[in-house]
């Protein structure tokens, strides 16, 4: 189930014209999967929310910081778009995120 965060970043990504995504990338490195919620593939570039929902205690931030090293192993690109960037900056996050795209 997606958060409100989720959401929100997909309804930002659409009106956006930043429709060609794929939700929950599977990525595996040391015998562990993560996945990334919204995929680049074609552009090698993940955009990750973090939210409110999943980040709560310090084995959260462990966690997000052994998953936040994969997609440079897999080649790829990672922005992050938090409640901040999705409601207050939404420009910003869409610019950084067509930079990445463009790399």
């Amino acid at each position: 189930m997606d958060s409100t965060l989720e959401v929100k970043t997909r309804r930002l990504l659409v009106a956006h014209g930043l429709a060609g995504f794929t939700r929950e990338l599977p990525l595996d490195w040391n015998g562990r999967t993560d996945r990334y919620d919204f995929a680049f593939a074609g552009q090698r570039t993940m955009l990750e929310t973090n939210g409110c929902r999943w980040h709560h205690d310090p084995t959260d931030d462990e966690r997000d910081q052994a998953k936040r090293s994969v997609p440079a192993r897999h080649g790829f690109r990672l922005v992050f778009a938090t409640r901040e960037t999705v409601t207050r900056r939404p420009g910003a996050l869409i610019a950084e995120l067509r930079a990445a795209l463009a790399a």
